[in-house]
């Protein structure tokens, strides 16, 4: 069975730099991207999600960091494939979602919009879901980046 996956900003910043959240050397965010776009798994965003995304490609541009493949432009070849993108309009307030961080409510919002899995490496947000049971009572998940490569790679 193919899943929906809601992919966190820093998921997608740790791919783009190939840094994980300790600011070290790390591929496994641009593997699990890659493989989730790869094995016709769907994404799911909105129009917040889809600006921090277009905010964060601009912010890494005009830094002049390093930076890995273009996760961005693998993103937009994956646009042009049917049911790969999942576009909800702006989802609506979830019961219980008030034991999630402000800033993190808008992802929960969308994950449960779209009967989708979290993918994050915010250790803040993966327990404040854990307290609340709100992706349990969903049938859904929070993963960390290990988790998500073993959860797609089982379908």
């Amino acid at each position: 069975m193919k899943n929906t996956y809601v992919v966190d900003l820093n998921v997608v910043m740790s791919a783009q730099t190939l840094m994980d959240d300790k600011g070290e050397e790390s591929e496994v965010a641009l593997r699990l991207l890659t493989e989730l776009i790869a094995r016709c798994h769907s994404l799911v965003t909105c129009s917040e999600l889809y600006s921090q995304y277009s905010r964060l490609a601009d912010t890494l541009t005009r830094s002049g960091k390093a930076q890995g493949l273009s996760i961005f432009g693998l993103a937009r070849s994956a646009m042009a494939v049917s049911r790969k993108w999942i576009y909800v309009q702006k989802p609506s307030a979830v019961e219980g979602d008030e034991g999630v961080p402000e800033d993190d409510r808008g992802l929960v919002r969308l994950a449960v919009a779209a009967r989708a899995h979290i993918v994050t490496t915010d250790g803040r947000l993966r327990t404040a879901l854990r307290r609340t049971g709100l992706l349990r009572a969903h049938s859904l998940l929070a993963l960390d980046l290990t988790e998500a490569l073993q959860h797609i790679s089982q379908d």
